[in-house]
């Protein structure tokens, strides 16, 4: 609790009678000075020495008669006394020996577990470098057929495409000779429906011709009856005149009358001829009636005549003209047929345009695939023999580092199995050393016990005892530190894979470890 004091005065005792105090672990090795502290100040845990004090031992001086006869009962009370302690604190040593043996064999079997997960990773690692290997060999093998299957589909699609190229050529040329063929037949149908249009023209012309033909044939017709009539009337009139040589001036005006209702011209060339008071006004009226009857008889002829003529060429043109309807008709009809396969042709042509155009498209598209996927081809095949290459560089590194981990396994293996049979031997010795010790209680009288050969004794008796304890503790530190190391490469290790693929170097990615190892030492001799 204390580090430092005071110095309150001097003291001597028998226990430091010479110069010689005995020995010591620390400083030089010799004890030259000695001084008491308070108890509270300690921290051992059990007393080695006993300075006992009766109440009749200041009566004695040592060296006495009466100091040896007094000090042999004590003595040996003391001593029975002391044999109680002393099994009590063999036992205590016992257990504590056994307490390091089982701690000892506990990390043994830790230890032994550690290393023998530690070769089955080396194993497992090696199988899957083995795999990697073959994996590698299986995926070279496998990616270089679908290579060679991808060129070659790309060698057929180049062959297709300019196949579909050629076709596209000569769909083209078919297209554009039926697109030729339709401006043509286009042409034609146009002149056609002039030539129909100027034969409906003249159909139509005839048909109005024909149409005052038959005006005029009706004409003439209704002229003939009207010249029939007037002839008929004329005769009953000439049949009905009177027989005598004179007339009456109203028989007079009824003729007149009766003449004017048929021929007003017949009837005002009597009013102008002889007057009907002449005698031979009635020989004159039979003479001019007559003559107007055989002028109307005539006139009848000719229209009978002109009316048969154009009767006959009415009759003809209406022939004529039902014959060219008939021709026109079937014209008509002809280019009506013509429109619609134009109409279709038209469809046709348009059709194909558009299946060219999609055609042409789909070529182009093609194409563009063509060059993409062969481009995607070249670099997926670059990628791939990058990969390749990097992969047979990681399984060259980890045949390294397998190597290197089997050699530092191997002599971290000896190291840990020589450590813990170093351990191993220590705890033998400590079991003899304990087995050796001797178990006396010493009981010893100022008179007979000289200061440094006491202090002797008891220095080596505690010296051996302390030999041994700093073996447990270099065993159990050795055993912690090969158990930290062991642990923290195991629980880093997908650090230290990601370290090295990402290329530090085994002596880098060591360095870490090393300095760990070589701190823990010196602050370990440190402390």
């Amino acid at each position: 609790k204390e580090k430092s004091y005071e110095v309150t005065g001097f003291v001597t005792m028998p226990y430091y009678v010479s110069f010689e105090r005995g020995q010591t672990n620390i400083g030089d090795g010799s004890i030259d000075y000695y001084g008491f502290i308070a108890k509270q100040d300690f921290t051992l845990d059990d007393i080695t020495d006993l300075f006992i004090k009766t109440k009749e031992s200041d009566d004695f001086m040592s060296y006495s008669e009466e100091y040896e006869a007094y000090h042999g009962p004590m003595e040996a009370k003391i001593d029975e006394f002391g044999e109680t302690a002393m099994a009590r604190e063999t036992s205590a040593l016992a257990k504590e020996l056994q307490d390091g043996k089982d701690e000892l064999l506990e990390e043994k079997t830790k230890a032994e577990k550690e290393i023998a997960d530690a070769e089955q990773e080396l194993n497992d690692a090696e199988i899957k470098i083995s795999d990697g290997e073959q994996e590698l060999k299986d995926n070279i093998v496998k990616y270089t057929k679908e290579f060679e299957d991808g060129r070659q589909e790309i060698k057929d699609g180049k062959e297709a495409l300019e196949k579909g190229k050629e076709e596209y050529s000569s769909g083209y040329a078919s297209w554009l000779e039926g697109y030729n063929k339709y401006q043509d037949g286009k042409a034609e149908l146009i002149a056609s429906k002039a030539q129909l249009d100027g034969a409906k023209n003249q159909l139509d012309q005839g048909q109005r011709e024909l149409n005052a033909a038959k005006t005029q044939l009706d004409e003439g017709a209704e002229q003939m009856r009207l010249l029939e009539s007037v002839l008929v009337g004329i005769r009953d009139i000439q049949a009905g005149l009177p027989e005598g040589p004179t007339i009456t001036e109203e028989q007079y005006l009824q003729i007149i009358a009766d003449i004017r209702i048929f021929s007003p011209e017949i009837a005002q060339i009597i009013e102008n001829g002889i007057p009907y008071t002449d005698p031979n006004f009635l020989i004159s009226l039979r003479m001019t009636l007559e003559q107007g009857v055989n002028e109307l008889v005539r006139t009848l002829e000719n229209a009978k005549t002109s009316y048969q003529t154009g009767l006959l060429q009415y009759e003809a043109g209406q022939a004529a003209l039902a014959e060219n309807k008939v021709k026109y008709e079937a014209g008509l009809k002809e280019y009506q047929q013509g429109e619609q396969l134009l109409i279709s042709s038209k469809k046709e042509i348009d059709q194909g345009k558009l299946d060219l155009e999609a055609a042409d498209r789909e070529i182009k598209e093609n194409e563009t695939k063509l060059i993409a996927a062969e481009k995607e081809l070249d670099e997926g095949e670059e990628e791939f023999n990058q990969t390749i290459q990097d992969t047979r560089e990681e399984l060259a590194e980890a045949k390294i580092d397998l190597r290197e981990g089997r050699e530092t396994f191997q002599r971290e293996k000896k190291d840990a199995q020589e450590k813990i049979a170093e351990a191993e031997v220590e705890i033998k010795d400590a079991e003899r050393l304990i087995k050796d010790l001797p178990s006396n209680w010493f009981v010893s009288p100022r008179d007979a016990f000289p200061g440094y050969a006491t202090l002797g004794d008891d220095a080596d008796r505690l010296g051996s005892v302390a030999k041994v304890f700093p073996l447990f503790f270099f065993l159990v530190a050795a055993l912690v530190c090969l158990t930290t190391m062991t642990r923290m490469v195991e629980e880093e290790r997908i650090q230290i894979g990601t370290l090295k693929a990402l290329g530090y170097k085994t002596t880098t990615i060591a360095s870490k470890y090393l300095i760990y190892a070589l701190l823990a030492s010196f602050i370990g001799s440190v402390v």
